[in-house]
Formats: C-alpha cells, structure tokens, sequence
C-alpha cells in the first residue's frame, strides 16, 4: 500500500519504494503515487524516468506545482531544457491557459456555465419580473461565452491527451538526416520530444519543443507516451514488478494500471499483443532484435 512505499521511501529504500508505487499504481493512475514514483527515480539518480513520471503526472494534472518544480530541477541536472518556438503574444497565453487545467477541469466547468446558461434563459423567459430579466440579460451573454471557451478548451485537451505522441529520450541519442547521415544534434537524455513518425530499422522521426532540431533517432531509446497498440489482459498471473514504462487501459470501463518494462533490447510484460493493430511496433521490434543480433550483445 502507499503507506508502506512511503515509508520504504523515507528509510531510503528506493527500489523497494519504486516496487510499491508501481504497484499501487496497477490499481489505476494516482497523480501523487507518479509524483511520488519520480522523486524515487530522482533519489536514485535515474533523472531520464523521474522526468518520465513527473512528465505523466502533469499530463493528468497540468497544475501539478512540486511535479513541475522537480521536472525543472531534472531538466537543469541534465542540461536539457524545454525552448517552445515565439509566438504571438496571445497565442502564448491562449495555450497557456488552455495547459492550464486539465480536460476533466475544463469539462466540468462547461457543463456548470452550460448549466447557468440554461438556467438563465429559462429564468429570463419565465419570470415576470424585471429585475431578474434585466440580470439574466446582463450575465447571459458572460455564461455563454464562459460555457464556448471551456467546452473549446476541453476538446482541445482531450486531443493532445488522446493524439499528441511525446516520448522521453532515455540516454542520449544521435539525431540523423533522411540520408542516415548522423546530425551535429546530439538528443541529451531527459529531453521530452514530439513523435513524427516511425522509419525502417527501429528508427522513428523526432522534433524538440522549440522545432530547432528534428530528426531520425534510434526508437529503442525513448519511452513513447502517446503510441498505442491493442492487447488482451492476461488474467492469471501477477508479479511484484509489472513495470512501469506503459499503462493499460480497459476499453469497457477505463480502469487503467502501469505495466510492461522497455529498453534497448528488451520490451516484455504480461499483455497479450495484437500486431495488426500497430504494425509499425512490430516492424521496430524486429529490426531491433536484428540489429542486437548482429552486434552480438546479449539480448534479455
């Protein structure tokens, strides 16, 4: 329970504390376990998944403030930094706001202003009187515009949370050109990047934040946070350590849990693949299983 990884926490004992929090973690998305499970990677140094799991905790809490204050600390540790392009002025504060709460936030608050608006035009239409017509008048044309802004907010949020793919580089990664010319670009680890699409022989397309540097990179050295791929749930067996680098979600009821490990020469957990519905997964996975074949390094 989170009280037991806490307290293995506080008594240092981060890999026991990591292993409870994944673990709590099964039962669905907890902002402050995440939080939490970034400050174990942070203490034991591992800066690239404390990034990771900070990043994860934001995306369900944009207004996080300790799992943003850490991410930055990890970010200037590892001399990475996030440089989003200029912009106008009032595109910036638009999509400030917008990052600002998250989809379920701005969902809630368009059914209430919904709600007012509706509230109002009956009010207005019903009542007799004047002066409530007058103050249903002189509010209504705010609710509405409240009730637009927050409903627009809200799709937009749901579609960088459902289509916008980010990964986290986990070491640092050699960034080539469409000839496989390597770039002076060098992908520090812990640099968060947006995912363009996947090549040949595990290669996927990256952009940074700023747009200043984009790419073909090795996929085998990020963590996607966007990619999806059908699996069927294995019911019959459970570990201590499911892994953390992926979360499952159940179509029918959207509970959801962290599971699978991923690496370099590894991806492997308890669901049950189905290919067909992201071939692109299995086209990297094989070629880099060819690759690791021929450098002749021991694959787990």
């Amino acid at each position: 329970n989170k009280q037991a990884a806490d307290s293995a926490y506080m008594e240092k004992a981060y890999d026991k504390a990591i292993a409870g929090y994944e673990q709590i973690l099964k039962a669905g998305v907890d902002v402050d376990v995440l939080y939490n499970l970034g400050n174990a990677y942070y203490r034991k140094n591992n800066l690239p998944r404390a990034i990771l799991n900070y990043e994860k905790a934001l995306k369900y809490e944009p207004r996080h403030k300790d799992a943003r204050h850490n991410l930055e600390i990890c970010r200037s540790k590892l001399g990475v930094s996030e440089n989003p392009p200029s912009e106008m002025f009032f595109i910036t504060w638009f999509n400030d706001l917008t990052a600002y709460f998250s989809v379920d936030q701005w969902g809630t608050m368009a059914m209430l202003f919904f709600s007012l608006t509706t509230f109002l035009i009956v009010l207005r239409r019903m009542t007799r009187q004047r002066l409530p017509k007058k103050i249903a008048s002189v509010i209504m044309p705010f609710a509405i515009a409240a009730f637009a802004l927050a409903a627009t907010n809200a799709s937009l949020q749901y579609h960088r949370f459902h289509n916008d793919t980010y990964a986290v580089a986990l070491q640092d990664s050699t960034i080539e050109d469409e000839n496989g010319k390597a770039k002076k670009n060098i992908l520090r680890a812990g640099t968060t990047v947006r995912l363009l699409k996947n090549g040949s022989e595990g290669k996927i397309m990256v952009q940074t934040s700023d747009k200043t540097c984009e790419g073909w990179a090795n996929s085998g050295h990020f963590m996607p946070r966007g990619s999806r791929i059908r699996a069927h749930e294995f019911h019959y067996y459970d570990s201590e350590d499911n892994g953390a680098d992926c979360i499952a979600t159940k179509p029918s009821t959207g509970r959801n849990y962290p599971c699978i490990h991923v690496g370099e020469s590894h991806w492997y957990g308890f669901p049950h693949l189905y290919y067909p519905s992201c071939p692109e997964f299995a086209e990297r996975f094989v070629e880099n299983a060819k690759k690791f074949s021929k450098s002749g390094k021991d694959m787990l």
